[in-house]
């Protein structure tokens, strides 16, 4: 399942599947997040999920002066390490940046410092440019996103637009989304082992599939992209929020234009995500405004007792044009009663709450019915949010976003996403390591269930 504290207890637990040395799985190793301001936040967030799944990853989520960065989406995301503080890393990470920070001298310096020292590095897009202007890439065959090649190719680069990692010594080099993520897989299955990087492919079921690739769109805009009217968008924001599974909904609706996000909690605040980094939230439940989307993604069980976020996504739920669930988001939305008698989708290990809900289980990893789109974990929203794009604004914009925006062209490292994929010796690991949520949730689901009967009695 998705839930990363388990996720990081299961792999403290299950060292022994690892298909590499011992030793690896023992060795602290130390991971550094490049963030700056109007950064790709799926570029931290995601590639950073893979990583803290393994209890001795330590990583350090690095700005210029140490302080909070928020990223293009208006994501407050917390620093823990400046870029004068920065220790030798096994692993940097630099996702997509903002022009302005391409150009900021203090990012060139620190990158012409620490990409020597790196024992990998891991560059997303146009960070790719920004290693190649600090003079790193020297002789190194690379790719990128799209528009970043021929900048690349001007810089004297070897880079080709190939549409997955390329490997070329310790850097590991690629467009947005999914070959940014495969890379994270490939330096996890190098640092830490086959075993662990399988269970981890299955447990977050990276099974993407691209949903509008036959759909012929140029490179530039559509017209209708243009005439969407500007949005509101709510994410729900609770201590231990699974990241992820809001991150890819986030990351294909940001590229919408126009568009506003609240990120929505009890009360602003700085709230601790599951193994990712600190987060902000910067709405109350009370003071936001009618929303156009509603994204809800996997929460500790403690959140299915909060009577306040029930009541708001209950609310907000019946003007909103879609609301996505993900993984044991799927689950707040059974409670407020959003999946009755609908068809619905979570992650694999909490399929049986479904019909507690009075939802028809769906054997597929997305589904949408009505206006709820449900998913499993991570990837899940991406596609839960292409196919809502899709519905509300047309195929042609989805299918831009999807081939040009995201360039979604998934290459899965082991190809085990799913329990059909992996096998039951994979699956019933699984399983088992993530057997004593589901009585949690669903104790906790009850409990939220009557106090919500209770206030609108």
């Amino acid at each position: 399942m998705c839930l990363g504290l388990l996720m990081h207890d299961a792999y403290s637990d299950c060292i022994f599947v690892s298909g590499g040395p011992m030793m690896r799985q023992f060795r602290s190793l130390t991971l550094g997040f490049v963030m700056t301001s109007g950064m790709r936040e799926a570029d931290v967030v995601n590639l950073q999920t893979i990583f803290s799944a393994h209890p001795r990853n330590r990583c350090l989520f690095i700005s210029e002066t140490g302080e909070p960065v928020t990223g293009r989406s208006g994501l407050r995301l917390e620093a823990n390490c400046r870029f004068s503080q920065t220790p030798k890393l096994d692993l940097l990470v630099v996702g997509e940046m903002t022009e302005q920070s391409l150009q900021n001298p203090q990012l060139q310096a620190f990158l012409s410092r620490e990409v020597p020292r790196a024992s990998k590095v891991i560059a997303v897009s146009n960070a790719v440019v920004a290693l190649a202007m600090a003079g790193c890439l020297d002789e190194f065959l690379v790719t990128a996103d799209t528009p970043s090649i021929h900048r690349l190719q001007q810089l004297g680069i070897k880079a080709i637009d190939c549409g997955q990692t390329i490997v070329d010594g310790k850097f590991y080099t690629s467009g947005p989304c999914t070959s940014a993520i495969e890379s994270a897989f490939m330096v996890m299955n190098e640092l830490r082992g086959s075993g662990l990087t399988k269970l981890l492919e299955l447990n977050l079921e990276y099974h993407p599939k691209a949903r509008f690739s036959d759909v012929s769109v140029p490179a530039q805009a559509p017209e209708e992209l243009a005439s969407i009217k500007p949005l509101k968008i709510g994410v729900t924001v609770s201590h231990f929020l699974y990241l992820p599974d809001v991150m890819g909904a986030i990351d294909v609706l940001s590229a919408l234009p126009k568009v506003e996000f609240y990120f929505v909690g009890d009360a602003p605040t700085k709230v601790q995500a599951a193994l990712g980094p600190e987060v902000f939230i910067d709405t109350p439940f009370e003071d936001c405004p009618p929303l156009d989307i509603l994204l809800v993604g996997a929460a500790m069980p403690k959140q299915s007792m909060n009577v306040e976020l029930l009541q708001f996504i209950k609310r907000q739920s019946q003007q909103a044009a879609a609301v996505i669930g993900v993984c044991a988001g799927s689950v707040l939305l059974g409670q407020v009663g959003l999946l009755k008698g609908k068809t619905a989708a979570t992650n694999f290990h909490m399929r049986k709450l479904l019909p507690h809900f009075g939802a028809e289980i769906s054997r597929g990893e997305v589904v949408a019915d009505g206006k709820v789109y449900t998913a499993g974990p991570a990837i899940g929203s991406y596609e839960a949010a292409l196919m809502a794009v899709a519905e509300l604004f047309g195929q042609p914009v989805a299918a831009y976003l999807e081939q040009h925006r995201l360039e979604y062209r998934p290459h899965p490292l082991h190809g085990v996403g799913t329990p059909e994929l992996a096998g039951k010796g994979l699956t019933n690991l699984s399983l088992v390591l993530c057997c004593g949520f589901n009585p949690l949730y669903r104790q906790a689901a009850k409990i939220g269930c009557r106090r919500l009967a209770q206030t609108t009695a």
